[in-house]
């Protein structure tokens, strides 16, 4: 066996070798250790601390407890303490012989007495074989000891001991009341003292491998933070633990609760975790939402605008009253299939990314459906919108992006700014076009917008949208419908390849600046008449009377009250009368303001307004003015659309008991008997007088009598537009229409820009692709020749020449 030994050699503190690095026969010397390694193999390679019986790997508990009297079993060979001291001097002794180092011997006890140790004398000791870590202790006072077990474990052979240097002048460190005990799997080590004060400096290291258990673990760093190396910390087991945290969180690692995982990272808005980010009045739509979710954050989105529309309606109805509440919906990137229609209440704005990203339509379903239905203060921005189909392209109603609520009060214009409506699919392109038939074989597109008057509620103040930077690319379809007593104003409207890019009908009236109407068939078309009621107002005087109009104010109920019960005295009272919200009571209220209001300024406005307000006004008759089938019998040939319902009841129609109602209203105030009104003057009573006249003679002529043509006047239909472009308007509704130059084969039909019929109008500057400037019809600039045209032009013309020739002219 005999053979060369091969030594190798490390200065690193606490370096072992492993297995793979000593071959057999070779040793390993450690000579900053001052240890020797071998490697064995008895099936499995393993290294052996030479002189040593065996190695001992612990992984044990450590446990403390408040009292600090820990109780451990030790497996000891020898239970009888070696005394060990340190007189002045800076070495220990066992025995009377000085050792500067002390190592300790598996299976002895060793009691270190401190008797002879002042704080200027601490010591300190380190545990092997786990690593170099050392453990600093000091004493403040010459009494009691420490008492060291080294232990081994004898069921699987690891070894374990220790060392204590002596460290003079550390006079930093102290000694702490506590219990240090390091168990193996069947004995332990117990390092113990009786009493000390305590804290230790920030060279101390305290390692556990195992368990610690205390009642109280005040643990205080002087860094900034604590880091835990490897392995996990958890902090109580129970649903009712709670733990806080008053600095900040840095997390670099997953976030689970209940062993769900919640979150990869907390960044951002805070997506996956519940609550991050919310905000009360903002509801979120996203792509990758679910409508079972609250919308109230970008970690938990609505999949769809509808969902977030009707939490939104929610969330008004629970907080009624002022201020005025207000919300936002916002549409994140993405595509969105709507079931239409989708309502807005008042005051919600509807927020897309931008109108390149947020594409909307309805469902194949409810494409013939308005989509969006817009009340007060709603406001719509950086959308996409496709897939409506409107229902009818002579008398439109349905199939728009945008459109009123049912019985909506506008106070505030609907507002839809930055967004565009595209409807151009590629197997139309050059589909054979019929503009005399209006292009069947295209089929009808969608809508951008209906302003009708006749869904809202009839006292609504305003009947109006608005709209700024809406463009549409629609094969065959119709940029804006304004019908009745509705009113827009338009700017930067851009129509393309539209059948109509604005059409107003029955009296509908748009205002549009620096728009455009570009390829298409109609431009701006301009279709029939409404009757305006306007009521005789030249008898009402100029009185004011400031308490008199207070007086009215504070005396409403006691009116309304009055008026209920002198119907239900005549038999004309029906519960609806009385339920505040669409027949007599509503009206009543508004009549007692307008009462009030006129009393503060000469004239009678309100009362004016209110009366005009009472009919809508629409030409409803094919080929016709007349607005209203006249009652039979009557010889009156113009007729007006009442807002007030004209169903018969008991009495005879519902519109004779409103105005048997108001009879009531005037009585109470003119003639007092209840005595509310003693102090009334009698110029402000006349003029209550007269301005009640006014209201029910008005009505009373045009809805029951079918008389009264002095009140009525016609209003046709009115677009106007400064500054709009006429680009190859008339050629066509799609590729077809574009110049040869472009790929099409259109041609401008200037008879089909601008289009007015049965009393329809159309006042416009404008220009098209010629580079001519119009100012309406009859004025142009033609740019290629350097002329000026017109019949306008010519009179102008005529006006001027003809004094000239009569002032110039000579008789033979």
């Amino acid at each position: 066996m005999a053979q060369n030994i091969r030594l190798k050699r490390s200065a690193v503190p606490g370096r072992v070798p492993d297995a793979n690095q000593v071959e057999l026969g070779e040793l390993a010397l450690n000579t900053f250790d001052g240890k020797l390694y071998l490697k064995k193999d008895n099936g499995t390679e393993s290294i052996i601390d030479v002189g040593f019986s065996a190695s001992y790997a612990l992984s044990a508990s450590y446990a403390l407890s408040s009292s600090f009297a820990t109780t451990a079993s030790y497996a000891l060979i020898s239970t009888t303490p070696i005394i060990v001291t340190s007189p002045a001097g800076g070495l220990y002794y066992i025995n009377g012989v000085a050792q500067p180092v002390l190592t300790f011997v598996p299976g002895q006890n060793y009691r270190f007495d401190t008797s002879a140790v002042s704080s200027s004398h601490p010591f300190k000791f380190s545990l092997s074989p786990n690593g170099p870590t050392q453990y600093t202790y000091g004493v403040t006072s010459g009494s009691g000891y420490i008492e060291i077990n080294v232990d081994y474990n004898t069921s699987s052979s690891l070894y374990y001991y220790c060392t204590i240097h002596n460290n003079m002048g550390n006079a930093a460190n102290t000694l702490r009341d506590e219990n240090l005990i390091h168990n193996s799997q069947t004995s332990s080590l117990s390092v113990s003292s009786a009493s000390f004060a305590a804290t230790a400096s920030s060279s101390d290291n305290f390692l556990v491998r195992g368990t610690l258990t205390a009642q109280t673990i005040v643990a205080q760093t002087i860094t900034s933070s604590t880091e835990f190396i490897t392995g996990s910390t958890k902090f109580g087991s129970l649903l009712s633990n709670t733990h806080q945290f008053t600095g900040s969180i840095f997390a670099t690692g997953s976030f689970t609760v209940g062993g769900t995982l919640i979150a990869t990272a907390l960044s951002g808005s805070g997506a996956n975790l519940t609550d991050i980010g919310t905000i009360e009045k903002v509801f979120y739509v996203a792509e990758d939402g679910s409508d079972t979710n609250d919308g109230k954050s970008l970690s938990a989105p609505f999949r769809t605008i509808k969902a977030a529309a009707i939490a939104a309606s929610a969330s008004r109805a629970a907080n009624p009253g002022s201020p005025v509440y207000r919300q936002s919906i916002q549409v994140k990137s993405g595509y969105y299939s709507e079931i239409a229609p989708i309502t807005l209440v008042n005051n919600v704005s509807l927020l897309g990314d931008d109108l390149r990203s947020v594409v909307v339509s309805p469902t194949t379903a409810t494409s013939g459906s308005n989509l969006f239905l817009m009340n007060s203060g709603t406001y719509c921005q950086g959308l996409r919108l496709e897939g409506c189909v409107i229902d009818s392209l002579e008398n439109p109603r349905n199939g728009f992006f945008f459109a009123f609520a049912p019985s909506a009060s506008i106070s505030t214009s609907p507002y839809v700014q930055n967004c565009s409506a595209i409807f151009a699919p590629p197997d139309k392109f050059y589909t054979p076009l019929n503009s005399a038939s209006a292009n069947p074989l295209v089929g009808n597109g969608p809508g951008g917008m209906l302003i009708d008057d006749s869904v809202l509620d009839g006292y609504s103040p305003l009947k109006s949208m608005v709209v700024d930077a809406y463009t549409q690319v629609a094969f065959n379809g119709i940029g804006v419908c304004i019908r009745g007593r509705g009113y827009s104003q338009l700017v930067s409207f851009f129509t393309n390849f539209s059948r109509i890019g604005v059409y107003c009908i029955d009296g509908g009236h748009a205002s549009l600046l620096n728009s455009n109407t570009t390829f298409g068939d109609f431009g701006l078309r301009s279709k029939g008449l409404r009757m305006l009621v306007k009521p005789d107002i030249s008898a009402v005087s100029a009185s004011i009377d400031v308490s008199g109009s207070l007086l009215i104010s504070a005396n409403k109920v006691n009116i309304q009250t009055y008026m209920t019960q002198q119907l239900l005295i005549s038999g004309s009272y029906k519960e609806n009368y009385y339920s505040g919200s669409t027949y007599c009571y509503k009206d009543s209220g508004i009549i007692v303001d307008s009462l009030a209001d006129d009393l503060l300024s000469p004239g009678a406005a309100r009362i004016s307004q209110f009366t005009s307000g009472m009919f809508k006004g629409q030409d409803v008759s094919s080929g016709s003015i007349f607005t209203l089938p006249i009652a039979s019998g009557s010889a009156f040939t113009k007729g007006a659309v009442s807002v007030v319902p004209r169903a018969s009841n008991a009495s005879g129609s519902l519109i004779g008991d409103f105005i048997l109602g108001w009879q009531f209203i005037r009585k109470y105030i003119v003639d007092d008997p209840s005595g509310n009104f003693s102090t009334l003057s009698t110029p402000a009573r006349n003029k209550v007088n007269q301005l009640m006249t006014v209201l029910i003679d008005t009505v009373t002529a045009v809805d029951v009598n079918g008389a009264g043509a002095q009140y009525l006047e016609e209003f046709g239909s009115l677009i106007t537009s400064t500054s709009h472009d006429f680009s190859y308007a008339g050629a066509g509704v799609n590729f077809l229409a574009l110049p040869i130059n472009q790929g099409g084969v259109g041609e401008t039909n200037v008879a089909l820009r601008i289009f007015e019929e049965t009393g329809g109008r159309v006042f416009h500057t404008s220009g098209d692709e010629t580079g001519d400037f119009y100012a309406g019809n009859d004025f142009i600039i033609r740019q290629a020749t350097g002329t000026i045209e017109g019949r306008t032009f010519t009179k102008a013309i005529t006006a001027q020449i003809t004094p000239i020739n009569l002032a110039l002219e000579t008789y033979s």
